[in-house]
């Protein structure tokens, strides 16, 4: 087994702890940003969301409970790790697309406080399904970074 320590001290989307955990540390800032703002995800009605990287991340959030089962019944412990960079690849891709697009309709925080609280609820889903994993793997999951 060849180690690169260089790799595992590096801050970058080349070592997959920090990706992993970036992605945590990014959805809890969106949503601190939104509580700044006075939102707050209650009452999100998740019908609302029906951009393709919404729904990739809903379907990803969603493989949660058999990749711990996959994980539990054939003891196949590696299974968390990919399924951590595959969830934090969603968010990427989810919150890349939003950054990206120039229409202010696709940012999580818009004019429109109902899509915003659905968006939000979406991000703080995310959120507890990446720490979730994390603390499964014995990492922590940092708010900021």
């Amino acid at each position: 087994m060849d180690f690169d320590l260089d790799l595992a001290v590096k801050q970058s989307s080349d070592n997959p702890v920090f990706y992993v955990q970036y992605a945590h540390a990014r959805l809890c800032s969106i949503l601190e940003r939104a509580r700044d703002q006075g939102l707050t995800p209650e009452g999100g009605d998740v019908s609302l969301l029906t951009h393709p990287s919404e729904l990739a991340l809903i379907r990803e959030m969603m493989r949660l409970t058999d990749v711990i089962e996959i994980v539990v019944t054939s003891l196949e412990p590696q299974q968390l790790p990919h399924y951590a960079m595959s969830l934090a690849n969603a968010f990427h891709g989810f919150n890349d697309a939003f950054k990206q697009a120039n229409d202010s309709s696709l940012k999580v925080i818009t004019d429109n406080v109902d899509l915003s609280r659905a968006r939000l609820r979406l991000v703080l889903a995310a959120k507890v399904a990446l720490a979730r994993v994390l603390d499964l793997m014995g990492m922590a999951a940092p708010e900021k970074m």
